[in-house]
């Protein structure tokens, strides 16, 4: 899913999966849904850990996908604090594990995919 705005992240339990984009098509320079990250406990205050997986459905040729955060759910306020790209699975996938964020919400942006197939991009907190 795109992007829908300011003020529209979903809430993303502990322990659970969120999917950013979920087999679609997407070209470079858009950005994904967001998730509003729940803390781990009540007892941590942070930082804590997100891991993210990109799979496409075919060869995406040149690609890049970049996770973004930020305190404020706008678009303007995120910023890149780490990229996915390159060393794919014979099946597609890349992943990433951030063990450090202290943001509140997260997305994804696709920067450069030059083949036309579906992304899916989960968030696993």
């Amino acid at each position: 899913m795109l992007y829908p705005g300011p003020g529209q992240a979903v809430l993303l339990q502990k322990n659970r999966i969120g999917y950013m984009f979920q087999n679609e098509q997407f070209g470079a320079g858009l950005a994904s849904v967001a998730f509003q990250l729940a803390r781990i406990d009540a007892n941590k205050t942070g930082p804590f850990g997100v891991s993210f997986q990109v799979e496409f459905s075919a060869n995406p040729g040149t690609w890049q996908v970049d996770i973004q955060d930020s305190d404020i759910d706008k678009d303007g306020a995120y910023v890149t604090i780490a990229s996915i790209s390159g060393g794919l699975t014979a099946g597609f996938n890349g992943r990433i594990e951030l063990p450090n964020i202290w943001a509140k919400f997260v997305r994804g942006k696709i920067v450069a995919l030059s083949n036309a197939v579906n992304t899916t991009l989960t968030c696993n907190h």
